[in-house]
């Protein structure tokens, strides 16, 4: 025998009469027992030969063989001698899973083995597992059960961004349906708000009970939406909160209790609690579409300081404006970035990296609103990129290209992550807060 191999060993038990131990008292554990001074790892198929089974009284281990029920047999010999394996032909599968036509013919022997036999799917009918969602890229694909965990799905990645991209992804949704399902949560609660806000709080200000008829229209409205929760169906019901309409129930039941009474303030405190603080009428961030005519653009600020005292312009190679839409950052040839003020061009902050003096070719407001990355050109033909602070300019984080300059850059909706376009023809991941990254060709 080698060490390390697996061998099958046969062994035979002689006995008579009352020497003979019954069948129950013969066990796998304890044969392990006996042969663990031989260092047998593990026993399988444990076997009387003395005791007769009818195939007609024998389970067979395939949960789709058919048993024959005629004749006997010994132990682990049943399953050859009593069960017929199943074809393809003879197997439905499982509710959203499709039989292969040209595997009729083909047995299997197992529930396992039938299904990966026998049985198949497009990618677009699995339901992935929780933290994991459909790659939409895999739609069309088939493939066999026992794959479609892995080959199908996608993990979500960790987005905290309040963004519409970052929030549909999350829930394994499209941006399109994602938005429309806000729009959806959006009209619902209208129904409840627009006769609230125009009659009942109004009159609780000015200390005058609140006119009945707007009362009414609450509670009109609750009910409404209430209804129009159960009729939705598919990603717009899914993605409603859950707590709609056991607002409405609330409501309801406050009207039940206090009847033609004034509506209390505690209406409103509902409302507010269900939008988590939202304002109305206010679409999430991705979810706005703007048709866009004819516009007369005019001249507002002209902003030059990127040349200095030099008598020649010097060329600005990025500009972006920042998260507060008041101000941008613009970075150039002179190996320094601006901060400016868009309406006047007044400076806010001047940004010069301490360990590069190169024209810096791309910039990016980062999604935290306070940093930017800027990245260029550095000594000799390398490339630097560098995060810094644009309300006082200082610089927090730097990385390389020794090979060329940087081209381009982007923050990614994972923490402290940028993607930065080396001339080398690679594109570099660079986590900014642990300083790691690793190159994409």
């Amino acid at each position: 025998f080698k060490r390390g191999s697996s061998y099958t060993v046969h062994f035979a038990y002689s006995c008579t009469g009352s020497a003979c131990p019954s069948n129950d008292l013969v066990s796998m554990d304890s044969l392990q027992a006996k042969l663990k001074p031989f260092q047998f790892s593990s026993v399988h198929d444990l076997s009387c030969p003395g005791k007769e089974i009818e195939c007609s009284a024998y389970t067979c281990s395939n949960p789709y063989a058919t048993n024959a029920g005629e004749g006997t047999c010994f132990g682990t010999d049943c399953d050859e001698t009593c069960c017929v394996d199943p074809t393809c032909s003879e197997l439905t599968c499982d509710s959203g899973i499709d039989n292969i036509e040209e595997n009729a013919g083909l047995t299997c022997t197992s529930k396992e083995d039938c299904q990966d036999t026998c049985c198949h799917l497009r990618c677009a009918q699995y339901e992935c597992m929780e933290g994991t969602c459909n790659d939409a890229t895999m739609n069309d694909v088939v493939v066999k059960p026992c794959e479609a965990q892995l080959k199908c799905c996608a993990p979500i990645e960790p987005c905290c961004a309040d963004i519409a991209w970052c929030k549909a992804s999350m829930e394994c949704s499209t941006v399109a349906a994602w938005c429309a399902a806000q729009e959806t949560e959006e009209r619902l609660l209208t129904d409840i708000e627009e006769p609230l806000s125009a009659g009942v709080l109004p009159a609780l200000d000015a200390g005058k009970p609140a006119h009945s008829n707007y009362a009414e229209s609450v509670f009109s409205g609750a009910a409404a939406a209430k209804d129009r929760v159960r009729r939705l169906q598919g990603a717009e019901a899914d993605s409603l909160k859950v707590g709609l309409e056991g607002l409405a129930d609330e409501i309801v039941a406050f009207h039940d209790v206090n009847s033609k009474n004034a509506a209390p303030r505690q209406l409103g405190q509902m409302v507010n609690n269900l939008r988590g603080g939202k304002k109305a009428n206010c679409p999430p961030k991705g979810c706005t579409t703007v048709a866009i005519g004819s516009c007369a653009y005019y001249y507002e600020s002209l902003f030059c300081l990127h040349r200095g005292h030099s008598p020649r312009a010097i060329a600005v190679n990025s500009v972006q404006v920042l998260s507060d839409t008041v101000h941008a950052v613009s970075c150039g040839n002179d190996a320094s970035c601006w901060v400016w003020r868009i309406s006047d061009a007044k400076p806010r902050s001047h940004f010069i990296p301490k360990t590069s003096f190169g024209p810096i070719m791309a910039s990016s407001v980062l999604f935290d609103s306070m940093h930017i990355v800027s990245a260029g050109m550095g000594t000799l033909f390398g490339g630097v990129a560098h995060v810094w602070d644009w309300r006082s300019g200082k610089q927090v984080a730097t990385t390389h290209c020794t090979t060329g300059p940087f081209l381009s850059s982007a923050e990614i909706p994972e923490a402290g992550t940028v993607l930065l376009g080396c001339g080398n023809g690679y594109t570099y991941k660079w986590n900014w807060h642990s300083g790691e990254s690793i190159s994409l060709p």
